[in-house]
């Protein structure tokens, strides 16, 4: 009992971190590039607290990329209520790749999730940058937005 509503707060924190730093993103820097795409997955294993998933990312540009999920349950986790730490990486099918690595918390009805871009491949070697997600329930599809910068070459 006392475990979740220490991990709720400290999932909260990082979603309010990663919140400001999505907004500091966008007010520092000028070269930033916006991105937005709907993500839909399908469980394909699940041992108790681990998840995996992997299904189609469409971007608002109609590009598509694979993206594979695997996500950590926190404590007492259930499919009405719950937070989880997820590691997701999106290939696209030039070669190029990057992660997002975020925390998402849930209730029976809406999904949130905050996160960082990173370990990018091809023309998305170098990103940096943040993403935040809205949706149904955990298991749903999810709509992301996210700003990002890559090195000038």
């Amino acid at each position: 009992m006392f475990i979740q509503p220490i991990s709720r707060r400290i999932l909260l924190s990082a979603i309010a971190c990663v919140a400001f730093a999505v907004a500091a993103t966008r007010a520092d820097s000028e070269e930033a590039t916006s991105m937005s795409w709907h993500a839909n997955t399908t469980k394909t294993v699940e041992d108790g607290v681990t998840v995996t998933s992997e299904g189609t990312a469409v971007f608002a540009t109609g590009e598509k990329a694979h993206v594979v999920l695997k996500g950590v349950a926190g404590p007492k986790a259930a499919w009405y209520r719950g937070t989880a730490t997820v590691d997701s990486v999106y290939q696209f099918d030039d070669g190029a790749s990057f992660t997002l690595q975020y925390v998402q918390i849930w209730d029976g009805l809406r999904s949130l999730a905050a996160g960082l871009f990173g370990e990018g491949t091809g023309r998305f070697a170098g990103i940096k940058g943040s993403g935040t997600a809205s949706g149904g329930a955990p298991s749903g599809p999810m709509s992301w937005t996210g700003m990002y910068e890559l090195p000038k070459r």
